[in-house]
């Protein structure tokens, strides 16, 4: 007797499955002449992995196992055909499990069709992969198109063998048209509340540049596009900001959406619920149990952020990446008069996971930039705590060199050893192309000039002590005659400069720019305007918010316990010095043109 499972697409759904087990249940009855079989031999063949099985020799034959390790093996996503077969002998049934694995290819690369379109892949080149996985891929990428407002993106792909062990992945991307959202509507909020709502909506709501005229024009809009994150993130705010006033149970949700042709219709519903009056407030630190805070009732909800917000800096120096708080709120005794304002005690618990350090760190996908020249920039080093704040200030000092695409905390893959408390960090990086170019207008008056300038990056040659590639050759050309006002008598003036950007942690031995045409003063400028926008785009890196879930302790039985309404979103405020360092650094985006 044969019975055979094979594995038609990607994704089989529950009934088929089922069915072919309990075909596996009746076909494997195992009684001959109307008693029990006894396995006298179990063999596996078609794989060399280890498996475990249930169906071993010298046991009775039940089909109950034999099923389940059917549906084990399925399970694994390892084997594209299973095959069981079942041979009677004189002294019982000998059982043989053929399996056929599914094709694995090491990842050579990844391309898109159209070309010009790219997503972040998680995978990189390498990497083992297979049709199921590399469908589970597509279907990612589909679902993240449609969450940006291409509500008819579709994905496909194909696996091309490029030789006997690897593979190229090609998606084929159809995007279909880009919803943009035309109106946000808002209701439930008070009139006092609409210009605060109206500040925390301004991400995805559509901008008015330009009036219309009545029957003649409908005027300009700068209308966002549908992006499904970005619309969740501005409900998110919308419930912490009445959190914080102490209504702690409002909650903003989406009510409709209407499309027109390419145009969406967003209506925004906001129950505010009631303004709560804060008894007493605590804050328990897991680091340190015999610890309680007391803080006083009047105290806000927007210090308690502040507080919270120094303990996650606290834990991060210590090596704690894995940091938490949640928001408790116990009803108190009420006293039954219904013009009372209701009572609550708030306590604040943070949790914090154990302390790591840094074992290794890796990059992933720099061809030309040296790993020597990329971890001379890292704050972060080998053996040091694990500092999820050096890692972000490391993650902003890497793309400031201008060398790789812009990078964040999800291109940094984890690994962590929690037998010996430590982490391996796995930065994905993809390099920018080797040339560039230019195009400015007169920055101030007629004195300066509009210009021309295209460069490449220099070629990997040489030893890497000398890191050509973050070099760059540039051919600049500046004329007054795309300037304004047109001098005749003047000529065009052409130069050739070598740059090179600034690398944090090389100090003067980078931020440069040379160039045999141009006189001291202005090579000294533009090193000076070099060095200077990218520490001010450091100093100004903003600190990530917090969020606080708030839950509900309630003892009623028809109200479930610990009831989650929302969660206060806890920000660094921004200081005087923020606000300047941004202008500052604003103004040397339009210098620097200038310097050459």
């Amino acid at each position: 007797m044969e019975l055979r499972l094979s594995r038609q697409t990607p994704y089989q759904t529950a009934a088929w499955k089922v069915a072919l087990l309990l075909a596996v249940c009746v076909g494997f009855q195992a009684r001959v002449n109307g008693q029990p079989s006894f396995i006298q031999s179990v063999t596996v063949s078609g794989t060399e992995r280890p498996l475990q099985l249930e169906t071993k020799a010298g046991e009775l034959l039940e089909s109950s196992r034999v099923a389940r390790d059917v549906k084990r093996l399925w399970a694994t996503g390892w084997f594209d055909d299973i095959r069981v077969e079942r041979e009677s002998a004189p002294e019982g049934a000998m059982v043989r499990f053929v399996l056929t694995e599914r094709p694995r290819y090491l990842l050579r690369r990844v391309r898109f069709e159209p070309r010009h379109f790219e997503l972040p892949t998680p995978v990189h080149s390498g990497t083992l992969v297979d049709r199921a996985g590399v469908a589970r891929l597509a279907k990612t990428f589909e679902e993240r198109l449609k969450d940006s407002g291409y509500r008819e993106a579709t994905v496909h792909f194909e696996l091309i063998p490029a030789s006997i062990r690897q593979a190229d992945i090609l998606f084929r991307v159809n995007q279909g048209r880009r919803y943009l959202v035309d109106t946000v509507g808002v209701s439930g909020m008070s009139p006092e509340d609409s210009r605060q709502v109206a500040r925390i909506l301004r991400g995805i709501r559509p901008r008015r540049l330009l009036p219309g005229i009545p029957r003649v024009w409908k005027g300009w809009k700068l209308r966002p596009q549908l992006n499904q994150e970005a619309l969740n993130l501005a409900l998110q705010n919308l419930r912490s900001h009445y959190i914080s006033r102490n209504y702690l149970d409002a909650t903003a949700t989406v009510e409709a959406v209407e499309f027109k042709e390419d145009l969406a219709l967003v209506s925004v519903r906001v129950l505010p619920g009631t303004a709560y009056r804060v008894e007493s407030l605590q804050i328990s630190d897991s680091l340190t149990p015999a610890r309680l805070d007391t803080l006083p009732s009047q105290l806000p909800l927007k210090e308690l952020c502040h507080c919270l917000m120094q303990k996650r800096s606290q834990a991060e120096r210590s090596g704690i990446s894995d940091f938490e708080a949640h928001l408790l709120v116990r009803p108190a005794y009420q006293t039954g008069e219904p013009w009372t304002q209701p009572r609550v005690s708030l306590s604040a618990r943070t949790q914090a996971g154990p302390a790591c350090r840094v074992r290794t760190i890796e990059f992933r996908g720099n061809h030309h930039v040296s790993d020597l020249t990329l971890r001379k920039v890292l704050l972060l080093s080998e053996g040091e705590w694990f500092d999820r704040g050096l890692l972000r200030r490391s993650l902003t000092r890497l793309n400031l060199t201008g060398l790789i695409h812009p990078v964040s905390e999800f291109d940094v893959e984890v690994q962590r050893d929690s037998a010996q408390h430590m982490v391996d960090l796995v930065i994905s990086v993809r390099e920018r192309d080797r040339g560039r170019w230019f195009l400015g207008a007169p920055a101030w008056g007629g004195l300066s000039r509009a210009g021309f300038s295209i460069g490449s990056r220099l070629p990997n040659w040489g030893p890497s002590c000398l890191e050509l590639p973050t070099y760059f050759v540039t051919f600049n050309l500046m004329s007054p005659l795309l300037g304004l006002p047109v001098v005749s008598f003047n000529q065009a003036h052409f130069s050739i400069s070598l740059t090179r950007p600034n690398l944090p942690g090389q100090s003067w031995r980078s931020g440069f720019q040379v160039s045999p045409q141009v006189s001291w003063p202005r090579m000294l400028l533009a090193a000076g305007i070099h060095q200077v926008k990218p520490r001010l785009a450091e100093w100004s890196q903003p600190t990530p918010s917090l969020l606080v879930f708030v839950q509900w302790d309630t003892a009623s039985p028809d109200q479930p316990r610990g009831l989650t309404s929302g969660a206060l979103v806890c920000e660094s405020p921004r200081k005087l010095q923020d606000r300047l360092l941004n202008y500052l650094r604003l103004a040397t985006e339009w210098l620097l043109p200038a310097g050459f």
